[in-house]
């Protein structure tokens, strides 16, 4: 399978890629480097893009790539820096992801998988841990309301690009 990472150069995008190679599927990375780390990927295997999603660079190149499944793990991520700067952190994890999706629809991908998290679910009691998907979505932060808003993209993409045979997928993380 043909899989594109961005983010692939972070915590979580680096260990993806490596697993990836290892079932023998052929990958692309995506990062602009500001926060992800070159090194912590594997030395080859693999194509590197160090561009930023939100570019039409980004948006050209996905849809020249033919990608079977794009894995979205790229935008910003520290909650402070989300309450000092709320229109970069929408510009990161509203438009990076929308722009990655436009994408995505118009070359036909069939699978895009997001990486949302916890912060969307704002302080939840001891109790109701571990969390479940069916939680209600309060986020405390714009960080948490900006991956929410994302969430919420992604199933109108899927719900109006149904009929051509696209899922969206969503896993909780970070």
């Amino acid at each position: 399978m043909k899989v594109l990472v961005t983010g692939g150069a972070g915590f979580i995008g680096s260990h993806l890629v490596r697993q990836l190679l290892v079932l023998g599927h052929k990958v692309t990375v995506l990062d602009n480097l500001s926060t992800g780390v070159r090194e912590h990927l594997p030395a080859n295997g693999f194509a590197f893009w160090e561009l930023d999603d939100r570019t039409p660079e980004t948006r050209e190149r996905i849809m020249a790539g033919h990608f079977d499944a794009i894995v979205h793990l790229a935008g910003q991520t520290m909650v402070d820096a989300s309450i000092r700067d709320p229109h970069f952190d929408a510009s990161e994890n509203v438009m990076g992801t929308v722009n990655v999706l436009e994408a995505a629809r118009l070359s036909g991908v069939k699978r895009v998988i997001f990486a949302s998290t916890a912060a969307a679910y704002g302080d939840v009691a001891e109790e109701l841990l571990p969390l479940r998907e069916d939680l209600p979505l309060e986020p405390l932060s714009f960080y948490g309301l900006t991956k929410v808003m994302a969430e919420r993209y992604l199933a109108l993409y899927h719900k109006l690009e149904d009929g051509l045979r696209r899922t969206v997928a969503y896993f909780a993380s970070i």
